[in-house]
């Protein structure tokens, strides 16, 4: 099996939750690139490089910081880029002009409790299973409801190769949350009419029996 693609990965906001920061050590030992936050005062051209180079933000708000997180990085967002927020108090929903640009967008919050488990919400189907892969490929669990999964605008792009590859990659802590994950893809693509992505999708399938 090749291995999973790795993703770089930007943090920005104030934010101290001792799961998010462990969330992300987490994804760098599993070989996706943290990269290094600025030192202040840095030019700001410095910034504009990492969020234009990075694959996914990773807004980590203070409280009452996610506006202007938001409204910071808009200019630069670009289609198929990943950008999510842990934000416990604002659901995916405050993306949806990012959304709407063609980006990846969702918010992905710890649950509470003695187990590594992540609440996912994503704006479409994609959003979510994106999101979903990547707490699974640190070997932890994700909370599932099917109220987090939300329509903010219109199809943007396909099922990207990468997700569907980070997928045959992931751990196998939560079986059962990759056969949902298969399930919410293989949803996803008979949507779009995504021929290739479903006859990806028949192959993991028959992988996993």
């Amino acid at each position: 099996m090749n291995p999973a693609p790795r993703l770089s990965i930007f943090r920005m906001g104030s934010g101290e939750e001792e799961e998010t920061r462990l969330l992300l050590e987490a994804l760098e030992r599993r070989g996706h690139r943290i990269l290094p936050i600025p030192e202040t005062p840095r030019p700001w051209d410095e910034w504009v490089r990492l969020i234009e180079e990075a694959e996914m933000i990773l807004l980590n708000p203070a409280k009452g910081e996610l506006s202007a997180l938001i409204t910071t990085i808009t200019p630069y967002v670009r289609p198929r880029q990943i950008i999510a927020h842990t934000s416990p108090t604002h659901g995916a929903i405050a993306l949806n002009g990012l959304y709407l640009k063609g980006a990846v967008t969702g918010r992905i919050i710890p649950v509470a409790g003695p187990e590594a488990v992540f609440r996912v919400e994503g704006a479409d189907d994609l959003a979510r299973a994106s999101l979903e892969i990547l707490v699974l490929d640190v070997g932890a669990k994700v909370f599932h409801d099917d109220a987090d999964t939300l329509s903010a605008g219109p199809d943007k792009s396909p099922v990207p190769d990468w997700l569907l590859e980070l997928w045959e990659a992931a751990g196998t802590a939560d079986p059962q949350g990759k056969q949902e994950l298969l399930r919410r893809l293989r949803a996803e693509a008979e949507r779009r009419g995504d021929e290739t992505t479903l006859a990806h999708l028949r192959a993991l399938e028959q992988y996993g029996k």
